[in-house]
C-alpha cells in the first residue's frame, strides 16, 4: 500500500473533509449535565410536587447518571473525546451526588422515627 492509500482512521471523517461528531459521547455528557440539574432542584421546590412526580424524579436522578456514564463510555471509543471525558467525570460526580442525597434522606428518616417513640 502506498503513503497516499494509507488512512487515518482515528479521526473519522465525512466525504466533505469535516471530523465526525461523537454522538455518543454528546449524549452521555448531555444526560450527565440533566441528572446534575436534576439533582440541583431545591428541596422546598421538591416537597410542593406530587408524590409521584417525586419518585420519578428520584428514579430519573439514579438512572440518568447511569446511563450518562454508560454512553460516555462508548464515547471513550471514538474520537473527538472531549465531551466523552467530560460526561464520564459529571456522570460519576452526579451519582455520588445521588448517593450523599439518598444517605442524608435515609438518616432524616431514621431520626425522625427515632424523635417519635416514647
Amino acid at each position: 500500500m502506498s503513503e497516499e492509500q494509507k488512512v487515518d482512521n482515528t479521526k473519522p471523517s465525512h466525504a466533505d473533509g469535516t471530523t465526525a461528531a461523537n454522538e455518543n459521547g454528546k449524549v452521555g455528557f448531555i444526560l450527565a449535565m440533566a441528572s446534575i440539574a436534576i439533582w440541583l432542584i431545591p428541596d422546598f421546590i421538591f416537597d410542593s410536587l406530587s408524590g409521584i412526580t417525586q419518585i420519578l424524579l428520584a428514579i430519573l436522578s439514579f438512572a440518568m447518571p447511569v446511563a450518562g456514564l454508560f454512553f460516555s463510555i462508548l464515547g471513550m471509543k471514538k474520537h473527538p473525546k472531549g465531551l466523552a471525558i467530560s460526561g464520564v467525570a459529571i456522570s460519576i460526580l452526579a451519582f455520588i451526588f445521588f448517593l450523599f442525597h439518598a444517605f442524608v434522606g435515609c438518616v432524616a428518616g431514621v431520626v425522625e422515627v427515632l424523635e417519635g417513640l416514647p
